[in-house]
């Protein structure tokens, strides 16, 4: 059975802080359980938490990250594909240009 979680100890298994984990809350990005005030999470929480932050970083905003995780319409997931694609082509990209500056530093600075 999953161990539950409190807001805190989902912040830090999580890599984020339970103010952010509250915004999320708020937000309905993360849904927990309630017993009165106390809200408590299942380990699964863990892994939404991982994919609201890699979302993030790909440049989406929290609206559109509610919209990919609770169950996208079609048309969504594949304007999400062709923007996390576009993303991809540009980070090859510069890491292409990175690693070539790179080389023409060693043979500069040997």
């Amino acid at each position: 059975m999953d161990r539950l979680l409190s807001v805190k100890e989902l912040a830090r298994k999580g890599g984020a802080t339970p103010r952010a984990v509250r915004i999320y809350m708020d937000l309905g990005l993360l849904k927990p359980m309630k017993s009165g005030r106390i809200c408590c999470f299942r380990e699964t929480a863990i892994e939404r938490l991982a994919a609201i932050h890699r979302a993030k970083r790909l440049g989406f905003s929290l609206g559109e990250i509610k919209s990919r995780l609770n169950r996208p319409r079609i048309s969504t997931l594949k304007k999400i594909i062709r923007r996390v694609e576009a993303v991809k082509r540009d980070a090859d990209f510069e890491l292409a240009q990175l690693r070539r500056q790179l080389a023409d530093s060693k043979e500069l600075n040997p």
